[in-house]
């Protein structure tokens, strides 16, 4: 795994800034598609991706089994209104949570996984992009999966040649039906016009994560 190449800066802001737009929700609840998710944002599909993480019976400490994780996780796939209803709905349905260390360490490893998605099949010259580039790159993959260079091809050519005035503004997301993407693309693109900035000076770099708290 080619972890490590995301830049420290990036790293160390990353969940707070997908906080903004997936939220932190400790039990299972369906995404806009009606697909499994916890946590920020994370998609546990199949039911199998659920059952190694650490939920707890809520308001407790105590373990939940794998069978306990699995009757939960049925429950809210057999909801499907609840794709059309929000995370908090499905509470109803759920005993169970994910303690916060497991929502990080879950979050951080789908991270991990998505750098060395990206960086084998799309960017090799990840790890000299400037590092807001590097943080609208993974926001994109976060909300479209980490194969999304290749439904992007435009933006990703511009991004593999250091043109991120251009591939700000190929880097809309389609917010149709899922109007969380709206706020996204406008982080997204602010993104990419910083690391513009960051290459037409090549004497510093911009990223200021204190940037991040300013946004919508």
């Amino acid at each position: 795994m080619a972890t490590g190449i995301t830049k420290k800066s990036v790293r160390s802001v990353f969940l707070d800034f997908s906080k903004k737009f997936e939220g932190c929700i400790p039990w299972i609840y369906l995404d806009v598609k009606g697909l499994a998710t916890v946590g920020i944002g994370c998609l546990i599909e199949p039911a199998g991706a659920a059952l190694g993480l650490p939920f707890v019976h809520r308001g407790t400490e105590d373990k939940a089994t794998q069978d306990e994780i699995s009757r939960d996780w049925v429950l809210v796939k057999r909801a499907k209104n609840l794709a059309h209803q929000g995370a908090q709905r499905a509470r109803m349905y759920t005993h169970l949570d994910l303690t916060p260390e497991g929502i990080e360490q879950l979050a951080l490893h789908r991270l991990h996984l998505n750098e060395d998605y990206l960086v084998s099949h799309a960017f090799p010259m990840f790890g000299d992009f400037p590092a807001d580039g590097q943080l609208g790159i993974h926001s994109m993959a976060w909300a479209c999966g980490a194969g999304f260079p290749k439904f992007f091809p435009r933006f990703t050519s511009a991004a593999k040649v250091g043109n991120w005035t251009e591939a700000g503004r190929q880097s809309r997301i389609n917010a149709k039906n899922n109007p969380g993407l709206v706020p996204r693309n406008w982080a997204n693109a602010k993104l990419f016009a910083s690391a513009a900035e960051v290459v037409a000076d090549t004497e510093h770099e911009t990223f200021d994560p204190e940037k991040l708290y300013g946004w919508p």
